[in-house]
């Protein structure tokens, strides 16, 4: 995993100048090579910028019948406890 804060050593601190925080955040939490450190389906529908993003959207109930269908496969799936 490259845990890099958001500091401009981190390759897309510069790239992405308007990128939020948050947004850094959730890419490098999505990008971590090692799986078991790697943020789960769950931990990505609950991250605060998909959150903060949903509470924004005009599509925010489509967004939530979303969120709770992939909860439900995965739980379904045994993904979930």
């Amino acid at each position: 995993s490259v845990r890099c804060s958001h500091s401009n050593a981190c390759p897309w601190s510069l790239a992405w100048p308007s990128v939020s925080n948050l947004a850094k955040d959730f890419i490098d939490r999505l990008l971590t090579v090692d799986p078991g450190a790697r943020m789960t389906a769950l931990q990505a529908l609950r991250h605060p910028w998909v959150v903060s993003m949903a509470a924004f959207s005009d599509c925010c109930t489509s967004f939530q019948n979303i969120c709770v269908n992939i909860c439900k496969r995965l739980k379904r799936e045994n993904y979930l406890d």
